[in-house]
Formats: C-alpha cells, sequence, structure tokens
C-alpha cells in the first residue's frame, strides 16, 4: 500500500455498538469475528465459512457460534460496566493496512482508574487463528480479577424477534488442561466446529479458576496488581469438519503451534500477509484521498471473505459479518462482487463460480420442479445449493400476519446473472481450463433453461417470458422484464458463442459439448430465440422496465433520484406507480453497455433516474457507473459518494445486521468499468476508455487481466499499461 490507512471511531454507546460491530470485523474467509469491543457482552459469537443448519421460515441459515473473544473485568470484585464508567475514553482504530483492530480505553470506576489497550486479529495465514492481546493498567486499586469464557449462548434471532434458535450444542468438553477445547455439532448433525482457546496472563496471578455453567465456560484469573500493567494473550484456534474429517484434533495443533510461536510472530506473519495481498492493488487516486481511503476501506472487507484453501467460496450478502439476509448468496456475488475478484484475486474469483458450479445439479432439480429444463439457480442459496427463499414471513408469534415473499418464485434472472459471470470471468483471465471443465456446462444448461421458460407469441411474433420480477421487486409478476429478457438473450447468445468456439478448438472441446449433450438442432432453436426475443422498447430509444410499465401512474421521487427514499412497509402502495427501488433497465444497460446505441442509453437513464428510491443498496453503484460511462461525470462522482457512506455511514440504517458486501463490489465495479472503463476480451486487455472526475488528475493501480500483473496509471488524456510480469510499458494518448 502507499502508506498505512487508518479508520478511526471514538465513543461507546450501547445502542450503536452492533454497527460497530459489522464495520469492525475482522475475517480470514474461514471464520468472521465482529468487532464490538471484548469488554461489553454482545448477542454475536463467531460466523463459519459455509456452514449452517436448519432453521424455520429461511430453511438454512448461517450459525452464531460461541463467543470467544470477550474479556471482563472486575475491580474489588466489581464488574466494570462500560455504560456505568466515569469519564469514559474510548478509541477503536481499524487499521486496514495491517488487518489489526486497535482499542485504547481509559475510565474510572469508584476510586479506580482503568486504561486498556488491545489489539486483536483473525489470521490472514493460520485460517483458524484468532489473537488478542490486552495491556491493563489500573490505578487505586490493587485486587483484579479478569474473566475470558466461551460464552455458549449465541443464538440465532427468529422473526418475530423475541423467538431464538439455537443451532449447536457441545458434545465434547475439556477444562483440565493447559487449554480449554470444546467440539460443537450443529443440530443437524451435518458439521462439528472444534474450539481450543489458552489464555496467558502476565503478571502477578494469584488464583486461576476454571469451571463450566449452562451458559458458558469460565476462566477467570485473580490478580493483585502490584502497580505493574497486566498482560493476557487469548490465543483461540477454530476449525470445523468442512477442512477436516477432526476439528478438535485440528483446533488443538493449530493452537499449540500458535502457542510456541509465540505473539510476536503471528502478528508479524498477518500483516506481512495483508501486505501481499495489498500488493495486488496498490490504488492511488491523486487529487481524492478521500475516495482513495474508502475505496480501500470497502475492498478490505471483501478481501476478508476470501479463502485460498476451499474448492469453493460463497459470499453471503452480508458478508461473515452479521446475520443479514441469513448468510444466503444471491446474484450479488455473481454481479456485483466478481468484478472487484476477478480484478485483483482471479484465483478466489474462480473459487467463487465453483460454488455455482457445484451446485449446478442442485439447479437442474429446481428447474425440473419447476417444470422446465437445464438449470434454474435458486434466489437464495446456501450450503446444499436448494432454493433457500422464505415463501411468506410471519408478523406475529402465532403467524396471522404474513407477509408474501415473491423473489424466490419470480426473480429467474439470476440464472442469466450467473452465466454473464462465468462469461466475464473469461474475459478478464483467458482461464479455457475452468471454460472446458466447468464454464462451459454451466452456459449450456442455463440457455436451457431459457429456452424452456419462454413462450412464443403469436401477436407479437416473438419469444416472450411471463411472470417474472425484475431487479425492481415494487413490481411483481410481470411480463418482459427489460433485463430479464435482455439478459436471458445475452445468456443464450452466450451459450451459442462458446459452442462455436468449442467447434473451433476441436478434440477434447468437443468431448465435453458431446458430453453434456448439445446438438446443432438445440444450439439452432438457442439462434432463433436471441434472433426473435421481444424486448420491450419504443421507436424513440425509450425501453419499457416491463411490459405495461408506461401505462402507470407518473410519478418522480422528491430527491429526483440523487438522493435516497426510503419507503419501507409502503412498498405495495408503489406497485401500480412508475416508482422503482433499484437499477433495474439501467443495470442492464450498465451490464450490456456496447450493445446499446449511446442514445438509447441515454433517453432510458434520465429517464429511470428521478423515478428510483435507491432504496435498495444496489442501485447506486449501477447509476454511477453508467453515468460515468456516459461522460456525466458530475452525477456519476454525487451518485458514487453517496454509495461511499453505505457502511461507513450507516446509509441505510441496517449496517448492523451484516456488511452490504454488493455495494462494497459494486463501488469497485463503479471504478473499473466506469471511471477508467477498461475492457478485457479472452484474457486480453482490449481498451481504456477513462471519464475521470475533474479534480481526479491520475488513478493507479494493479489488475490482473489474463494472468498478467499489469500496472495502470489513468489521466484523463493518457493511460500507461506497465505489464510487471514482462517489464513491459506501453503509453496509449
Amino acid at each position: 500500500m502507499n502508506r498505512e490507512y487508518e479508520f478511526v471511531f471514538k465513543g461507546f454507546n450501547p445502542s450503536r455498538e452492533e454497527y460497530y460491530g459489522t464495520i469492525l470485523t475482522l475475517a480470514n474467509g474461514v471464520i468472521g469475528v465482529r468487532g464490538e469491543i471484548e469488554l461489553y457482552p454482545s448477542k454475536y459469537g463467531f460466523f463459519a465459512s459455509g456452514i449452517y443448519d436448519y432453521t424455520p421460515i429461511f430453511y438454512r441459515e448461517i450459525v452464531n457460534f460461541p463467543r470467544v473473544n470477550g474479556l471482563y473485568i472486575k475491580v474489588n470484585s466489581k464488574p466494570i460496566l462500560l455504560a456505568n464508567c466515569d469519564n469514559l475514553n474510548l478509541t477503536r482504530r481499524l487499521n486496514i493496512s495491517q488487518g489489526i483492530l486497535y482499542t485504547s480505553l481509559e475510565c474510572r470506576f469508584g476510586k479506580a482508574e482503568l486504561s486498556y489497550n488491545s489489539l486483536r486479529l483473525v489470521h490472514r495465514k493460520r485460517r483458524n487463528i484468532l489473537l488478542q492481546h490486552s495491556r491493563i493498567n489500573l490505578k487505586n486499586s490493587e485486587k483484579l480479577s479478569i474473566e475470558t469464557p466461551v460464552e455458549l449462548d449465541k443464538v440465532n434471532p427468529l422473526i418475530p424477534a423475541n423467538i431464538y434458535i439455537k443451532h449447536y450444542e457441545v458434545v465434547d468438553m475439556d477444562i483440565g488442561g493447559d487449554y480449554t477445547s470444546l467440539l460443537l455439532k450443529t443440530i443437524d448433525n451435518r458439521y462439528k466446529v472444534a474450539i481450543a482457546s489458552k489464555t496467558i496472563v502476565l503478571g502477578h496471578v494469584e488464583h486461576v479458576d476454571k469451571y463450566t455453567l449452562t451458559d458458558k465456560v469460565v476462566e477467570v484469573y485473580d490478580v493483585d496488581f502490584k502497580n505493574m500493567p497486566i498482560e493476557v494473550t487469548r490465543i483461540v484456534s477454530i476449525s470445523t469438519s468442512r477442512e477436516t474429517e477432526d476439528p478438535l484434533d485440528k483446533a488443538v495443533g493449530e493452537l499449540e503451534k500458535a502457542v510456541r510461536d509465540g505473539r510476536d510472530l503471528l502478528v508479524a506473519e498477518h500483516i506481512s500477509s495483508w501486505k501481499s495481498l495489498w500488493d495486488n492493488i496498490k490504488l492511488r487516486i491523486d487529487g481524492d484521498v478521500e475516495v482513495e481511503e474508502k475505496l480501500l476501506f470497502y475492498a478490505f472487507h471483501l478481501l476478508q471473505l476470501v479463502d485460498d484453501e476451499q474448492e469453493y467460496i460463497m459470499i453471503p450478502a452480508r458478508g461473515l459479518h452479521g446475520l443479514g439476509y441469513r448468510g444466503h448468496v444471491f446474484w450479488d456475488t455473481d454481479i456485483y462482487t466478481l468484478p472487484f475478484y476477478i480484478a485483483f484475486t482471479p484465483e478466489a474469483a474462480r473459487r467463487i463460480l465453483m460454488y455455482r458450479y457445484r451446485i449446478l445439479d442442485k439447479a437442474r432439480l429446481n428447474a425440473r420442479k419447476n417444470g422446465y429444463k437445464g438449470a434454474q439457480y435458486p434466489w437464495e442459496s446456501c450450503d446444499d445449493g436448494i432454493e433457500a427463499t422464505p415463501r411468506e414471513i410471519p408478523l406475529d408469534v402465532l403467524g396471522e400476519n404474513r407477509i408474501r415473499i415473491l423473489t424466490g418464485d419470480m426473480e429467474h434472472h439470476i440464472t442469466a446473472d450467473v452465466a454473464y459471470a462465468v462469461h466475464l470471468y473469461y474475459e478478464f483471465t483467458g482461464d479455457e481450463e475452468f471454460l472446458l471443465n466447468y464454464g462451459l456446462e454451466i452456459l449450456f444448461e442455463t440457455a436451457r433453461f431459457w429456452a424452456s421458460r419462454v413462450e412464443y407469441d403469436d401477436d407479437k411474433k416473438a419469444y416472450v417470458i411471463r411472470n417474472v420480477m425484475g431487479p425492481d421487486e415494487y413490481h411483481p409478476s410481470v411480463d418482459n422484464s427489460f433485463y430479464t429478457n435482455v439478459m436471458a438473450r445475452k445468456n443464450l447468445e452466450l451459450a451459442v458463442k462458446y459452442y462455436e468456439l468449442a467447434l473451433e478448438k476441436g478434440n477434447k472441446w468437443i468431448d465435453k459439448v458431446i458430453e453434456i449433450g448439445v446438438t446443432s438442432e438445440e444450439v439452432a432453436y438457442w439462434r432463433k430465440i436471441v434472433n426473435n426475443i421481444f424486448i420491450p422498447c419504443k421507436n424513440n430509444g425509450f425501453c419499457e422496465e416491463f411490459e405495461g410499465y408506461s401505462n402507470l401512474r407518473n410519478m418522480t421521487t422528491k430527491t429526483k433520484g440523487l438522493g435516497i427514499v426510503k419507503v419501507g412497509e409502503k412498498f405495495l402502495e408503489l406497485k401500480d406507480t412508475q416508482i422503482i427501488k433499484q437499477a433495474d433497465v439501467v443495470a442492464a444497460l450498465f451490464l450490456l453497455y456496447d450493445e446499446f446505441p449511446k442514445h438509447v442509453v441515454e433517453v432510458n437513464y434520465k429517464y429511470y433516474l428521478p423515478r428510483t428510491t435507491h432504496e435498495s443498496s444496489l442501485s447506486l453503484p449501477m447509476y454511477a457507473g453508467l453515468a460515468a460511462k456516459l461522460g456525466r461525470i458530475d452525477e456519476a462522482y454525487k451518485l458514487f459518494k453517496l454509495a461511499l457512506k453505505t457502511d461507513l455511514e450507516d446509509l441505510y440504517g441496517n449496517t448492523s445486521d451484516g456488511f452490504h458486501v454488493a455495494t462494497a463490489g459494486g463501488l469497485w465495479t463503479t471504478l473499473l468499468l466506469g471511471f477508467l472503463g477498461i475492457k478485457a476480451s479472452s484474457g486480453k486487455l482490449v481498451k481504456i476508455e477513462p471519464k475521470l472526475p475533474e479534480h481526479w488528475k491520475s488513478v493507479e493501480l494493479n489488475i490482473s487481466i489474463g494472468g498478467r500483473k499489469l500496472h495502470l496509471r489513468v489521466r484523463k488524456n493518457s493511460v500507461q499499461v506497465d505489464d510487471k510480469s514482462r517489464g513491459e510499458a506501453k503509453r496509449i494518448e
């Protein structure tokens, strides 16, 4: 990185602690530990990537496992309660360059004066390790008690909010030795999770006690202060049955090794690993340090979701940061976040797509269940690939009032979104091995879905797609959604393109086509649909969001699309108006920008912007990106800056539920494809067409294309590309 990047948060407010818990989350793609201060109770423990359990309403959800980093202090036998501290001074510093959360606190408790400092990391290299080191100073008191529990009372909330479910139980425990170890299993018996914890206290320890209660396993250290600082190092190892058949043995082994190696080595390794990761990006925006810093903040949280070891990666809509959307995977991953990973960690992008390949059979099953052919990807999915979207949500304990959820039944566009993601990955990486062994099958099976999903309309003399929902969820059950139809067309077009490519390559490529069972007659039908699918556009270039949209009551938002309008439960009142929730037509035009005349893009951008509430956090990056492509730079920058507030300023008021992963990825997509105008094809850089804000003197960053590491220096009127792999430089005026 160019320098140390640190985000500072001051003060303590119990009502805001869950917000800080999200934005200060530390993760490494295997485990995620929220950022609530360790001295204060939290309803959250840790999350383990890919570990889900059955639950009412939501089918399966990510598990809220025990809290393993709480540290509670008693002075003269009285617990220190932060909410009751006098002269409380709390500062938290998230150093994203190092991947470390630093906490410093001072407060007065009666006559005692407490000074507390800690660092916390979730190890980037040793994927099972959490390290927390605390330094405690105390004045006007000699007796201090430190408790480092494993808190077994963490549960998942249901709906309504006063109902909970606990997804794990303890099947083995050992507290008699040098460390505490537990083996948990999920209630469905599908997963085992092991915890091994060691607390090291440097100071005059008078007594150590270990015991178990129904809701926690406790280690208590009674310390005679002696006017010397007390240091508490807690190392926790967490392992799951996703990694090994014996997670307890692995957790204990990793813990013992970490303890032997010591805190200093663990910290140094972690910082070094983050430095290597940041070297893949090296972003610098000359003229806008604020935006540079904020983009890197969002990149930090995206990078924390990458697991370098598993065959596939799941990217939940709210990351490993919270229980929002129950840890489910949406189209967010394929459309919004994948470009970031493709550009900077293409190996991770491949493993993200491997998740889609892994659940391909379940997508086939989903299509058959719904009466279609090929593969239909679920709107929401988790570990097993089964449709996980709730059909209805109760609003009261008895379930007498319910909201019907239609997205799982109608947002079929996700199937085309996955195909689009496969194509984008190949365009930037040229990864033929992935395309041959996995990508072709996804492209062909999703094309088969659309070929069975369309209907031929004799009056229109065209293929139509009825009863769907586009990205705009204010308008369910529509016919011929522009987004759905053009993305379905693209899916079929890509299947035809890659079928022809396979025939050109011959040998094992043709063998793969034969293995999948694709015939020339089938491809001819795909081509026919591509050439004859109905797209609801007028002669003047205006494209209806769906057929009949123009007949709805014409309204615009009070912000004219340049601010957020929160509709909430009143969204049902908007289905008969032209007000929309998020980028829909605009999203399609951004993704397929080169396939539409510029005047068509311009007409639709200008029409839909003032009618969009941006109530979905997915909306602003798409509008900003398209505005940049159109050269509407001031407007693009304003929308972009607003999107940058999403989590850093809790723009939507729900960051406490987890990080907005799609927005984070969307911001980077706006930069890469919008402001910088990067385009690649078959693993080669094709062009860069910058549309930079006026005060941006230049943008520099590293990017990976076709397996080559490129350093870009982009100005308004020139582009310099240095191939770090070959030591070549090219200047484009």
